[in-house]
């Protein structure tokens, strides 16, 4: 049995492009509204409705046909199991 490839990428808003930061105003209220987010999933997003109701701009996606679909978003949390099947 062929073991997968786990990989865990983490980067915090200061590793953004220069252009998206100058864009954004530095309160959290700000960033929360002008940053994407997207959830690629093949299930619920437990945490989803929490961060809508906060203010992240969130996008929930079941899966992807192709890498294109997710360059308009900043931030990107994906399933490891199930999706990115194409």
């Amino acid at each position: 049995m062929k073991v997968p490839r786990i990989y865990c990428i983490m980067n915090t808003i200061a590793d953004l492009s220069e252009m998206t930061i100058i864009k954004q105003s530095h309160s959290m209220v700000e960033l929360r509204k002008n940053i994407n987010i997207l959830i690629i999933d093949d299930n619920s997003f437990y945490a989803e409705d929490f961060l809508k109701a906060n203010g992240y701009q969130i996008t929930h996606k079941n899966d992807i046909d192709n890498i294109r679909d997710v360059e308009p978003y900043e931030i990107i949390m994906c399933d490891i199991a199930g999706v990115g099947k194409n």
